[in-house]
C-alpha cells in the first residue's frame, strides 16, 4: 500500500512539473491542449489501404486575434502541445514547415478555467494540382 501512495505522489509531482514546463503564459487554469497532424501522407487513400494523418513536432505560435504573439511552443514528436493562456480569443499557427507544406490558422476561444482541445492540420501539399506533372 505504501508503494502505491509513493508512486501516486511521485506521479502527481511529475505531472505538475510537466504542466508548468509547458505553460507559456496565463494563470495555468485555462489554455490550449492540441495536436499537430500531417497529412495526407499517401497520394491515394482507399478503405482497403487507409493512410491516416501522422503527428509531427512543429513550432506552434499562439497569438491574439489582433496579431500579438502570446506564446510559442514546440509540439512533441507525438504532435501534442499544451500551453496555458488567459481566457480569450486566439489564433494558432504552425511555422517553419518544410517545402510545400502549409497549415491554415485555427481560431479558438478559451473560456475561464478550461483547457480547450484543438487539432492543427498541416497539409503535405501532395494533392496540389500540377505537382509532379510535365506541361
Amino acid at each position: 500500500m505504501r508503494r502505491i501512495v509513493y508512486s501516486l505522489t511521485a506521479l502527481a509531482l511529475l505531472t505538475g512539473a510537466c504542466a508548468k514546463a509547458s505553460s507559456s503564459s496565463g494563470t495555468g487554469d485555462s489554455g490550449i491542449r492540441g495536436r499537430v497532424l500531417l497529412g495526407p501522407t499517401c497520394p491515394v487513400e482507399t478503405q482497403a489501404s487507409p493512410c491516416p494523418d501522422k503527428p509531427i513536432a512543429a513550432q506552434v505560435v499562439v497569438s491574439t486575434t489582433d496579431g500579438k504573439q502570446v506564446a510559442g511552443i514546440r509540439s512533441r514528436s507525438d504532435g501534442t502541445f499544451n500551453v496555458a493562456v488567459s481566457p480569450g480569443q486566439y489564433v494558432i499557427t504552425v511555422t517553419g514547415l518544410k517545402g510545400i507544406q502549409f497549415a491554415k490558422p485555427v481560431t479558438v476561444s478559451v473560456p475561464d478555467g478550461t483547457f480547450v482541445q484543438v487539432t492543427v492540420s498541416v497539409d503535405t501539399g501532395i494533392r496540389l494540382p500540377g505537382l509532379g506533372t510535365t506541361p
